[in-house]
């Protein structure tokens, strides 16, 4: 439904905005919450975790100090990786719910048989994920630099 100045009703309001913001994460989510799962499970049965339960400490101090920033640290090369999900869910959800974006472009691209501009789409897309793959690496070993010594690295 169009509005007098010519945007649509969907993309202009807030529920608009939380709907397409929910189609394009919510489907991530089950991914997620499985990996997170299955992430503290593992870590739960480790030996530290049966050691700091036999000190005496809290379930809730456990689980936050000990379980959890070893259980997130599998999360962040996924989050890198589901980047590309991300970015080709949002060609999808920027057609659908009528937003203008770099997705629509792609999409108007692809219609209109404009090489260029995919091909330069295509670019943008690989750097963006080449880019955020970079970031949740580095970000990896720098939250966690036992990762960088148990490949056999050197120093930095």
């Amino acid at each position: 439904m169009l509005v007098k100045n010519g945007t649509s009703n969907t993309s202009s309001s807030s529920a608009g905005v939380s709907t397409s913001c929910a189609a394009l994460a919510l489907w991530l989510a089950g991914l997620y919450i499985r990996r997170i799962r299955s992430a503290l499970l593992e870590e739960a049965g480790k030996n530290y975790v049966l050691g700091a339960r036999t000190l005496g400490l809290s379930e809730r101090t456990v689980l936050w100090k000990y379980i959890m920033p070893n259980a997130l640290m599998t999360l962040l090369p996924m989050l890198g990786i589901t980047m590309g999900n991300i970015m080709g869910g949002s060609a999808v959800i920027e057609t659908i719910f009528g937003w203008r974006g770099m997705g629509q472009l792609m999409t108007t691209a692809i219609l209109a048989r404009d090489y260029q501009l995919m091909q330069a789409y295509v670019l943008w897309g690989a750097g963006v994920f080449v880019a955020a793959n970079f970031v949740a690496d580095v970000l990896t070993l720098w939250l966690d630099p036992r990762r960088l010594q148990a490949k056999g690295a050197r120093q930095l």
